[in-house]
Formats: structure tokens, sequence, C-alpha cells
């Protein structure tokens, strides 16, 4: 039989996956290693398992394991597989880890850039009544909310020049 993979990691892949990676085992015993065993449970005995699956792409040593419960810790181990039969396993290092996303932390789902436009006008607007009465105008970006102005739309705008020192970028 082959030794167990050398090394087996774990990674949280999305709110409700984890993504293993592993490596050759170090010693194949005489015969090449054709398939590895992954298995999952939220147990650390692994009794009962939650899942396995067979990884036969030998190319690509990771796994993705989907559909998992949120919250919870599930612990993982790789067999390595060749015609002598089954290596013993490998723990994966971290031994366990918890599908998550980073939108969990705050408990809501709100999007990282919600609201920078609007923060975007009320410094723009303080910026314009605090300049002096003789410096250059600045211009402002009027006129909706297509993906082109919202674009367009950040701190450089309230540092531009007078018209006739603006250029354009291409």
């Amino acid at each position: 039989m082959p030794d167990p993979p050398s090394y087996v990691s774990l990674t949280v892949a999305s709110s409700s996956s984890l993504l293993v990676r592993f490596d050759e085992p170090l010693n194949h015993n005489g015969a090449v290693v054709t398939k590895y065993k992954v298995e999952w449970s939220c147990f650390e005995d692994f009794m009962p398992l939650a899942g396995e699956s067979i990884v036969e792409n030998m190319r690509q040593l990771e796994y993705e394991i989907e559909g998992l419960a949120k919250g919870n810790r599930y612990y993982v181990r790789v067999a390595a597989w060749n015609m002598k039969g089954y290596s013993p396993y490998s723990s994966a290092k971290p031994s366990y880890a918890v599908p998550s996303s980073w939108r969990d932390v705050d408990g809501n789902a709100m999007s990282r850039t919600e609201g920078k436009n609007k923060l975007m006008d009320e410094l723009f607007s303080q910026v314009k009544h605090l300049r002096p009465p003789d410096a250059s105008e600045l211009k402002e970006n009027t006129g909706g909310d297509s993906p082109q102005q919202r674009k367009r739309k950040s701190i450089k705008n309230l540092f531009t020049s007078a018209p006739k020192f603006y250029k354009t970028l291409k």
C-alpha cells in the first residue's frame, strides 16, 4: 500500500463548501497511486461520515466539498489508493473548517460598495462649500447613476483643477 498523502490542506471556499488540497505520498511502495478517497464528518472520530468522494484526476489534486451546512464544523481526511489498496488516512491541516462567508460576520449581506456614491456626494458638497471664492470651479458629476457615471465618481474628482488643465485619461 502507498504512504498517506504527504500534505492535506483545508480552506473555506464559500458559505456552503470547503476546498481540500493534497500532495502525492512520499513513497508509492512500488505501485502508482491512481486515485484518492476524501472523507468528511462533523465528528473528529469520523463516526458517522457526512460524506466521501473518490478523486481520480491525478493532474489536479484537490476536491471541493459542496452542499455543506453553514456554521457546522467539518473534519476532513484523505487516503491514497494503488493496486495494493488504500493507504492510512492523512488528516487535513487545519483539522477542521467551518463553511462561512465574509458577509456572515456582520450578519448582513450588504455590499462593500453600497452607500459609497452617497458618501462621495456628501464629501464633494462639503469640499465645494469650504473652498475659497477665488478658487477654480469644481466640475460636478450630474445626470444619474449609470455604470459609467458611477465609475467616474471617486476621490480624485475632488482634486481636479480648472477645465483647461483637466486631462482626460484614455
